[in-house]
């Protein structure tokens, strides 16, 4: 296509004005996440790390591909008990039908996975600004699911379960003896280390270390900020997420008036929840590609107008700094 084809192509787009256009945009990243997940799969890693990054890829496909179907919408249509017994001919047969619809709170519930899944990986990942300083937040990530799994073998008497029991605690306690024998730990302050401690005694992983300052406790709200997505549409986004997530007053009430026949309010918070979940993606795959660079050449293998619609999102809400892709400069006059 042309210059202005392909401009009125990919502004159209990314305007998500449709739920056509939400299911088009979705599908180009689902294909970009499965053509990854199948070249990438078998590239060489160094440490365990690595491998789960690969794992958090396969989940972010699955739950996109998820997030694709239920823009689908759904419909249902049964008759009522009295009828079934009536029979079709009888007087008082009904039929009750309910139109298709789209529950915007689901898809906003799987989104919220999005955040979430985008979050840990930038706080384990990204965030850090020296390897031995990831492998903590790693092991810190680590040692937390453990330790949460641990409430299941409360009580067991299996002897599988009790040996699997067993290897979880040594892995716990070995992730603890390398935290605290890395450089990075040595080198903090009485203060720091105990905040690191107070962790490995108890639970979480959301800590920035920056120099020899450690910050624990981070909220999903604050997250973004360590990642420079910061902008007023997106303020407050993971309480608008739990706000639906939850059987919150707030969700019951707009769950209400949503499917209003004159005024189908669900079919334009629909697109506002697509528009969330594609710059999400937008921003994981940009960065993804630091960790991994050879999928950039993947990526770069895409059509034009499929590189800029993928990287769009990442630019807007970030700046041109963390830009991802030149084919953008497709668009200038």
């Amino acid at each position: 296509m042309d210059q202005k084809e392909l401009k009125d192509y990919c502004t159209s787009l990314v305007s998500l004005s449709t739920l056509e256009d939400c299911k088009i945009v979705i599908e180009k990243f689902s294909r970009f996440l499965m053509v990854v997940v199948n070249k990438h799969h078998y590239e060489d890693i160094h440490k365990q790390s690595e491998a789960d990054l690969k794992v958090i890829l396969q989940m972010l496909l699955s739950k996109t591909l998820y997030i694709n179907q239920l823009l689908d919408g759904i419909d249902y249509k049964c008759d009522d008990f009295v009828s079934c017994k009536l029979g079709e001919d009888c007087y008082g047969h009904e039929t009750f039908a309910l139109n298709r619809i789209i529950d915007p709170t689901i898809v906003a519930m799987q989104v919220r996975a999005v955040f979430e899944m985008l979050c840990t990986f930038e706080i384990i990942y990204c965030v850090p600004d020296t390897d031995e300083k990831k492998d903590i937040i790693y092991y810190l990530f680590q040692n937390e699911g453990l330790r949460y799994q641990s409430r299941l073998y409360s009580g067991v008497t299996d002897s599988k379960l009790i040996e699997q029991k067993d290897e979880e605690q040594k892995q716990i306690d070995e992730n603890v003896s390398f935290i605290k024998s890395t450089q990075v730990y040595k080198e903090l302050s009485l203060e720091n280390q105990k905040k690191i401690d107070k962790i490995l005694n108890g639970k979480g992983y959301r800590a920035n270390i920056q120099e020899k300052n450690v910050e624990t406790g981070i909220s999903w709200e604050n997250i973004p900020e360590l990642f420079n997505l910061k902008h007023s549409l997106l303020d407050n986004i993971y309480t608008h997420f739990s706000t639906y997530a939850h059987p919150s007053y707030i969700s019951v009430r707009n769950y209400g008036v949503m499917f209003d026949v004159e005024n189908p309010k669900f079919l334009e918070f629909a697109k506002m929840e697509i528009m969330f979940c594609v710059t999400l993606l937008s921003i994981f795959i940009g960065d993804y590609m630091k960790v991994f660079p050879a999928v950039k050449e993947i990526y770069l293998t895409m059509d034009t107008e499929d590189q800029i619609i993928l990287n769009f999102y990442n630019k807007m809400f970030r700046g041109d700094d963390y830009s991802y892709s030149e084919a953008w400069k497709s668009l200038d006059d």
